[in-house]
């Protein structure tokens, strides 16, 4: 029987949170995340969390190993 084997790419997980990270930075105009209205507000922590979600589906990769039998 074959077993499903993941992987989760770190690298790609850490470069694409500090590029939404860049964007929002550009978009509130300020470093500091508790001004931005994505925290401030219930809409924008579902928001945020679905996007991380999205984010952590991407990194996730299924490794493809067959068995010999």
């Amino acid at each position: 029987m074959m077993e499903k084997q993941f992987t989760f790419n770190i690298l790609e997980f850490v470069f694409k949170n500090f590029f939404i990270y860049s964007l929002l930075t550009l978009m509130n105009d300020s470093m500091n995340p508790t001004k931005w209205w994505l925290f401030s507000s219930f809409t924008g922590g579902v928001i945020f969390c679905l996007v991380e979600y999205l984010i952590i589906a991407s990194c996730i990769k299924e490794n493809k190993e067959e068995d010999g039998n």
